[in-house]
C-alpha cells in the first residue's frame, strides 16, 4: 500500500500560519489547490483548527465573514493572524455576483481592513488595519475557471498557490483505509 506523504503541505502550511506571529511582516496566505476528495479539508481541519490566532470558517458572504470577525459596536476583531477557509472554492468559485467578497478579502489580507461599512451592520472601525492571512482549499477546476479574473482583480497576487495530486495507486490506497 502507497500512502501518500503529506508532511510537505503540511510543512508548507505551519511556516504559513508561523508567518502571523512576526513582528513587522505580513502573513502569508495560500490556496491548497488539489483534486476532489484529496483530503484538503480533512489535513487542515485535523492539524491546523487548534492554533492559537487560527480560526476556521466557510462563511459565504462579506456581511457574514464582518459579523463573524468583528464585533459590532466594539472596535477589536477577534485577535486572528489566520483564516481558515477549507473549501474556499465555495466562496469564490461560483459564477454568481461574488465581487464584494473578493474585494473584502483582498482587503483583509492585502492591505488591511480598518472600515467595514454596511447597510446590515453598524458601521465598524478598527483604527489600526486589520491584516489576516487566509488559507485556503480549492479544486483545480475552479481555479483554471476564474483565475484569468482573479489575477485582473489582483486576487492571485495575494496568495500563494500550492497545487498537488496523488498517483492513482495513492489514490486507491486511501480508499482502502
Amino acid at each position: 500500500m502507497e500512502i501518500p506523504d503529506v508532511r510537505p503541505i503540511v510543512d508548507l502550511v505551519s511556516l504559513a500560519l508561523y508567518s502571523g506571529g512576526l513582528k513587522g511582516r505580513s502573513q502569508v496566505s495560500m490556496l491548497l489547490c488539489a483534486p476532489s476528495d484529496s483530503g484538503k479539508t480533512t489535513l487542515i481541519m485535523d492539524r491546523f483548527t487548534e492554533n492559537l490566532g487560527v480560526s476556521v470558517t466557510n462563511m459565504t458572504t462579506r456581511i457574514g465573514l464582518a459579523k463573524w470577525l468583528f464585533k459590532p459596536g466594539d472596535e477589536h476583531y477577534r485577535g486572528l493572524h489566520h483564516l481558515i477557509m477549507p473549501d474556499v472554492s465555495a466562496q469564490l468559485g461560483e459564477e454568481r455576483a461574488n465581487g464584494p467578497l473578493e474585494t473584502f478579502l483582498m482587503e483583509l489580507v492585502y492591505g488591511g481592513l480598518k472600515n467595514y461599512h454596511s447597510l446590515h451592520l453598524p458601521s465598524i472601525n478598527v483604527g489600526k488595519p486589520v491584516i489576516i492571512g487566509l488559507i485556503g482549499g480549492m479544486v483545480p477546476e475552479t481555479l483554471k475557471r476564474r483565475q484569468h479574473h482573479w489575477a485582473a482583480y489582483g486576487l492571485l497576487r495575494r496568495f500563494l498557490p500550492v497545487s498537488y495530486s496523488y498517483t492513482r495507486k495513492q489514490i486507491a490506497s486511501l480508499q482502502e483505509l
